[in-house]
């Protein structure tokens, strides 16, 4: 039995699926891996890749088109590691991601997740190139450093790190994107909620859960991943503030996620969340940190002319 499995949701992403698998391939330790991609309905090219690729540890799920919660719900149910590590389907990860990943978790199991560098859709190629010479995370980080976009919703546990130089942060830095848990604790969470559609906020909620549990949430930015962005042509927005109220909801108005709520919408500051979430004083001289929702939308979307 594998001691980690992989899994991978995707939609319409055949061209940096590509990307993700070709470079999981290098991983060392792939061979000992379950990776399950989880084909959510795809209409492009997904299928017909996926379904021609020979690597021996590649498990291929298709499904009609349910929505990420879903497809991560379905691969999850067929894991049987001790490990799982969920990845998005447009992250490439450094090399070593995987050893050094398994090595904290059997230390000292818990959830883990990785740096994130937010690459911009005209820069892909690049990193690409990149991360295919350099055989050293290191030797490479300091180069993807000068692609990145910062992305605050990706990017607040190099603050939290700072404010509190400790791997442990809080729940609102966590995605889906690239993090590991133990199976064990993702059972006692349960499955992601299916009722949240569209872009956004179930990755969010589920970390909240997590951290419910008791589990202790662990950032190790000695490891990394690449998020190759991709312009997206519509972002429905009453959905996604539809979606941002049914977990606080959900949540029966816990103050940690009314404070989430209130740095998500631009109406609170990255240093109160912070304070909030952790439960613990801040002494911060730096101008407030405050994300901006529509500026960071209109960066996500692109018109029909480019533009």
């Amino acid at each position: 039995m594998a001691e980690l499995t992989i899994i991978i949701p995707t939609y319409n992403h055949a061209d940096r699926l590509r990307h993700t698998l070709e470079h999981l391939a290098l991983q060392e330790g792939i061979d000992e891996t379950e990776v399950i991609v989880v084909n959510d309905g795809s209409i492009d090219e997904t299928a017909k890749y996926v379904d021609h690729l020979t690597y021996k540890w590649l498990t291929v799920v298709h499904q009609e088109n349910k929505g990420r919660s879903q497809a991560r719900n379905n691969g999850l149910k067929r894991a049987k590691s001790n490990y799982v590590l969920f990845l998005d389907s447009d992250i490439l990860l450094c090399p070593g991601y995987l050893k050094e990943l398994l090595a904290a978790q059997n230390k000292n199991p818990g959830i883990y997740f990785g740096d994130l560098f937010n690459i911009h859709f005209d820069k892909t190629e690049r990193c690409v190139s990149l991360l295919r010479v350099q055989k050293t995370k290191d030797r490479a980080k300091e180069q993807l450093k000068k692609l990145e976009k910062v992305d605050l919703l990706v990017n607040m546990a190099r603050y939290f790190k700072i404010w509190h130089p400790e791997q442990k942060v809080g729940w609102p830095c966590l995605t889906a994107a690239n993090f590991s848990a133990p199976l064990s604790i993702l059972k006692k969470a349960g499955p992601f909620d299916e009722n949240f559609t569209g872009w956004g906020v179930e990755d969010h909620e589920y970390a909240f859960r997590l951290n419910e549990t008791g589990a202790e949430i662990y950032y190790l930015d000695t490891i990394y991943g690449c998020h190759l962005d991709k312009a997206k042509e519509k972002i429905n927005i009453p959905l996604l503030v539809e979606n941002l109220l049914y977990f606080h909801k959900k949540s029966k108005y816990n103050p940690e996620v009314r404070a989430y709520l209130e740095f998500v919408s631009g109406h609170d500051s990255l240093q109160s969340l912070f304070r909030r979430s952790m439960n613990m004083p801040l002494t911060d001289c730096s101008e407030e940190i405050y994300f901006r929702p529509y500026k960071h939308i209109r960066a996500k979307q692109v018109t029909a002319n480019g533009r």
